[in-house]
């Protein structure tokens, strides 16, 4: 049997390449969501808009990559909800705000 060497994320790189998709997928949510609260066209900017967003985010993480991953998921599913819900953009951005730090 081959002896597996682990690398730590620090010497390794900035992490996976799924990670780093839903954290630049979680950054285009926020761009979305911060225009639509800044009163922008409104007609670019729907709810279906940044719903679409966010879940290609959590569609991009792995149930592999670990707890901050899978924590980062569940906040991507309640800002999901928020946007559903009707709540106000601030709610969905702070969730996804959260998201974000946790994929750093």
């Amino acid at each position: 049997m081959a002896n597996r060497v682990r690398v730590p994320a620090s010497v390794a790189g900035s992490g996976s390449s799924s990670v780093s998709t839903a954290r630049a997928r979680v950054r285009a949510a926020i761009r979305l969501v911060e225009a639509a609260a800044g009163d922008a066209d409104l007609g670019s900017v729907t709810p279906s808009a940044i719903a679409a967003s966010i879940r290609s985010a959590r569609l991009a993480l792995s149930p592999d990559e670990g707890p901050s991953a899978g924590e980062a998921s569940r906040l991507l599913r309640e800002a999901l909800d928020s946007v559903e819900d009707g709540l106000p953009p601030d709610v969905t951005q702070a969730l996804l705000d959260r998201a974000a730090r946790l994929l750093r």
